[in-house]
């Protein structure tokens, strides 16, 4: 969980670990296969503004600075490829990942003024956009946009990874759709 200062696990008995600590405001994270948890800090402070990785080993490195204002963060079906939303800049950033998870080759994928992403299992890119939802395929082509009837800051897989839950000022929403998500755990 990404909380004020920090990002915990809750343990199976309801204990809390601490995985990163003395940080200001983790914004959305991810856990891959590997053991590695990626997630971002938007804001200042002791950390600064990154995209971090949490190896398997519990060691913590910084990512990626490339983003002014990172925000959501999510990996592609395969998990080769971790995609990062730059609220700041209004871009997606994608990054190649090696073989012990850290971050390489950053690119901008596409613009968007994305504060929260998520990806589906054909390699499409689902982000919030302000008043809408829009979908990129897996190369950064605008494929759609879902309008919402207010600002949307993030979005999640829900139902089996069937349906896409959007979190807005002061409802949550569902979106049916016609492809599952990509499972991350």
């Amino acid at each position: 969980a990404c909380e004020r200062y920090r990002v915990t696990r809750t343990e199976k008995d309801g204990l809390i670990t601490v995985l990163a600590g003395k940080l200001r405001a983790p914004y959305d994270l991810v856990y891959a296969i590997d053991g590695s948890i990626y997630f971002s800090v938007a804001a200042n402070g002791p950390a600064g503004s990154a995209v971090y990785q949490i190896t398997p080993k519990g060691e913590l490195r910084v990512g990626s600075r490339d983003c002014e204002l990172p925000r959501g963060v999510a990996l592609a079906p395969n998990q080769q490829k971790l995609y990062a939303a730059d609220a700041g800049a209004a871009k997606i950033w994608v990054y190649d990942i090696a073989g012990d998870g850290a971050l390489h080759n950053g690119r901008v994928f596409a613009p968007a003024r994305s504060r929260g992403l998520k990806t589906d299992e054909r390699g499409n890119v689902w982000t919030v956009d302000s008043r809408s939802v829009v979908v990129f395929d897996a190369e950064g082509r605008r494929l759609g946009e879902i309008s919402m009837p207010e600002d949307a800051s993030n979005c999640g897989w829900g139902d089996g990874f069937r349906n896409l839950y959007v979190t807005a000022t002061t409802s949550v929403y569902k979106i049916e759709t016609k492809v599952n998500g990509t499972r991350t755990y």
